[in-house]
């Protein structure tokens, strides 16, 4: 992953995360509702990454570097 890609994988999460808390700002919900929007994203960015770290880990047992990388399965 380059720095440019990462850097705007952090950009995307802080401007999601900007967005979800003028909506909820501006909303005309009940806290409780409006806790369980914030939960809701806060966890489907959770699940995101650790799909994301699971996936890298199998491919690291598997003996390849990177996934994506070398997909030869050597016995």
């Amino acid at each position: 992953m380059t720095s440019i890609c990462f850097g705007l994988c952090w950009l995307s999460r802080v401007i999601v995360i900007t967005l979800l808390t003028v909506g909820l700002w501006n909303v005309q919900f009940i806290h409780g509702e409006e806790g369980f929007y914030a939960m809701a994203l806060l966890l489907n960015l959770f699940g995101a990454v650790a799909a994301q770290k699971k996936t890298r880990d199998i491919a690291v047992i598997d003996g390849r570097n990177q996934v994506g990388g070398d997909t030869r399965n050597e016995a």
